[in-house]
């Protein structure tokens, strides 16, 4: 069974290695949206009044939603 939807993803260095993604996923962040993504993330829920000023700081750090495929087998 495949689920589409997103995680938050860190940028990090690859040191010129091509091979390598530029992007570190952060597992715990994955939702069936970029909304639900952000608040498994942050740990807090999109009606907080803290929401935008939180979601604007991380994005500042270079954090972002990308799309993923969560994949379980039995």
């Amino acid at each position: 069974m495949k689920i589409e939807g997103y995680v938050i993803c860190t940028p990090i260095n690859t040191w010129g290695d091509e091979s390598k993604s530029p992007w570190h996923p952060h597992m715990n962040s994955f939702g069936t949206t970029a909304t639900e993504a952000w608040a498994r993330f942050m740990n807090i829920a999109p009606d907080d009044v803290h929401w935008d000023r939180k979601i604007t700081h991380w994005v500042k750090c270079g954090h972002c939603p990308k799309h993923a495929t969560l994949e379980v087998t039995w």
